[in-house]
């Protein structure tokens, strides 16, 4: 009873926080990928608007409840989709998904458990990050309001795709969910796949990473921007590559200090104001075999609207340190 009681209360406080996140979710839908595959070296990764049922089909490791458990999403080639516990599975809870004009429309089936608000359609833009032909990470971006508040908080979270049996993966219930890799990374790798990290150190994270970078006075070329992380923790955005070396003009810069899973920004620009100077988040980093992929920064405690916009998509791996 207990633990239900306790659940139930992280629940509702969790879905307090993706409910107000939400405006973050919708301000990243129409924005151009950060990477498109189009324009992507062979074996970078890229990223792709989603816009019919094949680009997507397939078994995706996600987070569930809320964000407070796991599960598996198979969506099939036929429009419909699953929601199973383990892999086989009954279904826990099954739906459709209509792809009209770029946005995918989600809708629980109405014979089902789910509320009526899950049954009622929740718009959302799906955008596939890949390694070459590869699909490694989905990510949802509203579209449009949705009412269903379970949908919303699970899909604040990228799902990773899976080709497993499930039978290597286990929760620890005594661990929040977002705390923990939706399919952890081995220690050493034999067969590349899809997988990801909650990151510990900042060696973990080391590289240049592509991100968005809204901020008007910055003006970041097409709205994007790079950032370094360094193995001791500086980073430093610009608005190329080359000029992460250093920080340099009105980008901000900064350092990342880690305390188990959890990673404390503290910027050290001039001219940030008072809400954007420090966050608390939780870094997840993706990866295609030892290849990284994408980066979210996942926010724990973190004020800065235009950064919870920008850092709302995961960055995109676009070079390693020489």
């Amino acid at each position: 009873m207990h633990t239900i009681i306790g659940r139930g209360f992280t629940l509702m406080l969790l879905l307090g926080f993706v409910l107000s996140y939400a405006a973050a979710q919708a301000a990243t839908a129409n924005l151009p990928p950060l990477v498109p595959c189009e324009d992507a070296a062979e074996g970078m990764p890229c990223v792709v608007v989603v816009t019919e049922m094949d680009a997507i089909a397939g078994v995706w490791r996600r987070y569930y409840m809320g964000a407070t458990d796991m599960a598996f999403t198979e969506f099939r080639e036929d429009g419909t989709f699953a929601i199973v516990q383990s892999l086989p599975g009954d279904a826990r809870i099954s739906g459709t998904v209509r792809f009209e004009d770029g946005v995918a429309a989600f809708a629980a089936n109405p014979d089902g458990p789910a509320p009526p608000a899950c049954v009622a359609p929740g718009m959302y833009e799906l955008r596939l990050i890949r390694v070459g032909d590869r699909p490694v990470v989905l990510t949802f971006s509203l579209a449009n309001e949705d009412q269903c508040a379970p949908r919303v908080g699970d899909f604040s979270r990228p799902m990773v795709f899976y080709g497993g049996t499930g039978a290597e993966l286990a929760m620890d219930p005594d661990v929040a969910a977002l705390a923990q890799p939706l399919v952890p990374c081995p220690d050493e790798v034999d067969e590349a796949y899809p997988c990801d990290v909650v990151v510990t150190h900042a060696e973990q994270a080391a590289g240049i990473w592509k991100q968005y970078m809204g901020r008007p006075d910055l003006m970041a070329p097409g709205g994007m921007a790079y950032q370094r992380i360094n193995p001791d923790g500086s980073i430093v955005l610009a608005g190329t590559p080359e000029n992460t070396v250093a920080p340099s003009g009105s980008f901000p810069f900064g350092t990342l200090t880690f305390e188990g899973g959890e990673v404390h920004l503290s910027v050290d620009a001039p001219n940030v104001p008072p809400s954007c100077q420090t966050a608390v988040s939780r870094y997840h980093l993706y990866r295609y075999g030892d290849q990284p992929v994408a980066l979210l920064m996942a926010p724990i405690e973190d004020t800065c609207e235009p950064r919870l916009r920008d850092t709302r998509t995961p960055f995109i791996w676009v070079a390693g340190l020489d």
